[in-house]
């Protein structure tokens, strides 16, 4: 889906540049529709990793209810690399921070 995305937007701007639009102005826009385009991956990327985080915790929550044995997911799949295991939670934690910002600036305005 972003890669569709992003040949719309330089189908875009090849039309401007045969408009006739200015190297300047036409280096202002392609930075702005590449800077837009990154920020939606990560936003996107972002609201999956937050999605896993919390389905993992909801499955750890579960699992401590009935009692039966852990049921974190990243832990069964990652359970042999601890760094990697780390790795995947500080992201989880750096998502949630991200999307959390995003909201308190978006309510400001």
């Amino acid at each position: 889906m972003q890669c569709l995305g992003a040949f719309k937007a330089v189908q875009k701007l090849h039309t401007y540049l045969q408009a006739g639009w200015s190297s300047r102005t036409f280096r202002i826009y392609s930075n702005f529709l590449i800077f837009n385009l990154i920020m939606k991956t990560l936003h996107t990327v972002a609201w999956w990793l937050a999605v896993i985080g919390a389905v993992n915790w909801g499955l750890v929550g579960l699992g401590w209810l009935v009692g039966s044995s852990d049921w974190n997911v990243v832990h069964m799949l990652l359970g042999s690399s601890m760094q990697l295991e780390a790795g995947v939670y500080v992201l989880v934690g750096l998502s949630g921070l991200w999307l959390a910002l995003g909201k308190l600036g978006m309510m400001k305005n």
